[in-house]
């Protein structure tokens, strides 16, 4: 006899179906398998072995070929009996394992998906669902029947940063189907570096660019506590506040001292380069730069 399992499932087999002269008060027995368990249901006729129905389960995660024999007596005496051999064939169930990955805001990303799947059929289907900021493509490679070599591209909406996710379900095309599904994650990181300034200021120059020091995000509600400083070339602090605001003039830095050791309040500060540090005020570290003041 053959038979067909999925990997992790059952099978049974009406093992005496195709053979002759079954006797109907006799005995039925089997060997063990060496990847699975058979257990014989009798009917409710244990001396009966013409209805037995034998009942295989493969080891869990086994797929492949798996052997066993029954063999079928009656009760004369003596016995007459006859031993048959039943291979079992079973099929590998695909195995999706979620997947992370990386990408830059307003960059597509290609994600193979499959790489760190198991058992993945040659010939079938794999649909995706949509992410919440974001769309995705899936590039069949040519072969739409099979799912084994798709990659799929992932494109973050406009301005989006922050964490998407979508998943993805691969099924054969057995009867029954067999599915399986995986998350996908993608963190989409801003490439607007917070608390990282550029390091230009032209406040005299007559135009509304680089007018002051505009340090990005530092309105961010984490960032409330902030404190930053400006030091010249020789240490001096020439500017120092807590609770820096690119939206409140009088809280962030024009080129003018606010008046710090050997400097004088509301000074003009000469062109030249100068030495800054703000300080998050959230736990997070510090960051130092330099700023040159240009005419």
């Amino acid at each position: 006899d053959t038979a067909t399992v999925t990997e992790d499932g059952s099978v049974d087999i009406d093992v005496t179906n195709n053979d002759n002269d079954v006797p109907s008060d006799g005995t039925l027995t089997v060997t063990s398998p060496t990847n699975g368990t058979v257990t014989i249901d009798d009917g409710g006729t244990p001396n009966d072995p013409s209805d037995d129905v034998v009942t295989y389960v493969p080891n869990p995660d086994f797929n492949g070929t798996d052997t066993f024999t029954y063999t079928i007596c009656d009760n004369a005496s003596p016995a007459n009996c006859s031993t048959a051999t039943v291979t079992v064939t079973v099929i590998p169930t695909p195995d999706a394992v979620d997947d992370m990955t990386t990408t830059n805001a307003g960059e597509d990303v290609d994600i193979d998906i499959t790489v760190n799947d198991n058992d993945i059929p040659n010939d079938g289907t794999i649909d995706v669902t949509d992410p919440n900021n974001g769309t995705v493509y899936i590039d069949d490679g040519g072969t739409p029947n099979d799912p084994s070599d798709d990659i799929i591209t992932y494109t973050p909406n406009d301005g989006f940063n922050g964490t998407d996710t979508f998943t993805y379900t691969i099924c054969d095309n057995l009867i029954p189907q067999n599915c399986t599904r995986a998350t996908v994650t993608i963190v989409v990181i801003s490439t607007d570096t917070c608390l990282s300034p550029y390091n230009l200021m032209s406040p005299g120059d007559g135009n509304n660019e680089n007018q002051y020091f505009f340090i990005p995000c530092i309105d961010n509600p984490e960032y409330s506590k902030n404190t930053v400083e400006i030091f010249n070339r020789w240490g001096n602090t020439v500017y120092k506040i807590s609770g820096y605001s690119n939206l409140d003039a009088s809280k962030r830095f024009e080129g003018i001292s606010n008046g710090r050791v050997t400097i004088n309040v509301d000074k003009k500060l000469p062109v030249g380069t100068y030495y800054y540090i703000i300080n998050p005020g959230n736990g997070e570290r510090a960051k130092a730069g330099w700023l040159y003041i240009n005419e």
